[in-house]
């Protein structure tokens, strides 16, 4: 038979950057000695992790809503300093305010949004603040993934939506040469200990004609034990499960354009986590600024961006985690892309 991508469907959208971002900072010190107080410490999301000072310039009336965070609220450790004083009251108020929970040690992380290099400085004017890890603790960090929110559902017979996001590690990349390569490397890949649903991205292009590329997704599947506990499908298992789903005829002939070099076949390893309610519910109520700015144009799926993501390990588990936060490298300008275009 003549081979052909077409049993893999793609999508095509467009990408443009711009030079305001944002990105994770790992705190080294504060400056406070003059005005405007400064933050130094190195930008995680650099390549090069190169050491930035970092500003907040004043406030635009458009930049957000509500109370914003200041330099000082990360350096003072406010509930501490009111538990000292002795007094209930302030205490109370001071526990009730989030900018009091702010306070960040040397070596935590804080994500510096909306920022762009200041001509006359050299330094980071940034227009918001936001803390992702106050120190070495059970938070962990991804920076520079490919990050997307799923489109929210209900299971059956649930009473709840469900919501996940999917991460990729672009970097960690391989290329099969062969349709033995590919099925060793989805076997790892499935295989892995993320903390969620390991997934393998498998994405064939033509190596003549750069439109023509189709993606699947293999995912690590949960299968109950038959006692009330679930337990991971084995990754032979999830594997064959993927091949079957394909013409074994199409299979044969996909190995041959392996061989030939005429099709090229790259897998994405990455993970799906899940929300918990808490955090769905956060997600609902700032949709705006969470799910929808990861739709595709003129499609209900949604598309990937760069991003920076935490997430935090479920209480009594260390090998289940769930996410806190998908920041997008460049919240205003980059435009989600589907599989096919990362």
């Amino acid at each position: 038979m003549s081979f052909s991508l077409s049993q893999f469907a793609g999508n095509t959208s467009n990408k443009h950057r711009s030079a305001s971002r944002t990105f994770p900072l790992r705190l080294d010190g504060f400056n406070l000695d003059k005005i405007p107080h400064t933050i130094t410490g190195v930008d995680l999301s650099a390549p090069e992790q190169a050491p930035v000072t970092v500003f907040l310039r004043p406030r635009d009336s458009k930049e957000g809503e509500g109370a914003r965070p200041e330099i000082i609220n990360f350096v003072e450790d406010a509930i501490k300093k009111a538990e000292k004083g002795g007094d209930a009251a302030e205490l109370e108020a001071v526990r009730s305010n989030p900018l009091s929970k702010l306070f960040t040690e040397p070596g935590g992380v804080i994500l510096v949004e909306g920022g762009f290099t200041d001509e006359e400085s050299g330094h980071i004017s940034a227009s918001w603040l936001r803390l992702l890890k106050r120190h070495s603790d059970v938070v962990s960090l991804y920076t520079n993934v490919w990050a997307r929110v799923n489109k929210p559902y209900t299971r059956e017979g649930a009473t709840r939506l469900t919501a996940s996001i999917d991460i990729l590690h672009p970097e960690q990349k391989v290329r099969a040469q062969n349709l033995s390569d590919l099925n060793s490397f989805l076997m790892d890949v499935v295989g892995r200990i993320s903390g969620g649903e390991s997934i393998a991205v498998v994405k064939l292009s033509s190596s003549t004609a750069t439109e023509d590329c189709s993606v699947r997704t293999v995912k690590a599947q949960r299968i109950s034990d038959g006692y009330g506990e679930y337990v991971w499908d084995a990754p032979e298992v999830v594997v064959d499960r993927f091949w079957d789903s394909l013409d074994a005829e199409w299979i044969s002939s996909l190995n041959e354009a392996l061989i030939t070099g005429s099709v090229i076949a790259e897998i994405y390893p990455g993970a799906r986590y899940y929300f918990v309610k808490d955090s769905l519910e956060q997600i609902a109520r700032k949709g705006e600024k969470h799910y929808s700015r990861f739709v595709l144009p003129n499609k209900e799926e949604t598309g990937f961006l760069r991003c920076t993501v935490t997430l935090r390990s479920h209480a009594g588990s260390d090998s289940e985690k769930y996410p806190t936060g998908c920041f997008p490298i460049h919240p205003f300008t980059d435009r989600p892309l589907d599989l096919v275009n990362l």
